[in-house]
C-alpha cells in the first residue's frame, strides 16, 4: 500500500467505522420496515435481518476482490446487481466496504 493509501486508512477510526456501520443498519431497518427491500434481494438468506443483509454485502464485495476480476472502486454496480438493495444503500455500503477494508476489521 502506498504512503498515501496508509494515511487514509490511519484516518478510519473504529468509532468512525461503527458509527458508518450503525448507519447502514438504520437505513436498511428503514427499507425493511417500508417494504421496500420484500422483493429484493434474492441472494440475502433473511430479508428481514439488517445484520445479514449488511454481513453478506460485505461477504460478496470481500469474493469479488479476492478473485480480482473487478476494480473494487467499481464495484458498487456488481453489488447492486447481486443484491438488488438500490443503488443509495449499496453505495453507502461500498463506502463502508472501501473505507474499512483491512483498517478495522473488528467492526466488521
Amino acid at each position: 500500500m502506498n504512503k498515501q493509501g496508509n494515511e487514509y486508512a490511519d484516518a478510519v477510526t473504529q468509532e468512525q467505522a461503527t458509527e458508518d456501520r450503525n448507519k447502514i443498519i438504520h437505513t436498511i431497518m428503514d427499507e425493511i420496515e417500508s417494504g421496500n427491500l420484500n422483493e429484493a434481494a434474492p441472494n440475502v438468506v433473511d430479508i428481514t435481518d439488517p445484520y445479514e443483509i449488511l454481513d453478506d454485502s460485505l461477504s460478496f464485495l470481500d469474493l469479488l476482490r479476492s478473485e480480482g476480476t473487478v476494480n473494487m472502486f467499481g464495484a458498487r454496480p456488481e453489488l447492486e446487481e447481486y443484491s438488488e438493495l438500490g443503488k443509495n444503500l449499496t453505495r453507502m455500503i461500498h463506502v463502508y466496504w472501501m473505507k474499512t477494508f483491512g483498517v478495522v476489521a473488528l467492526v466488521r
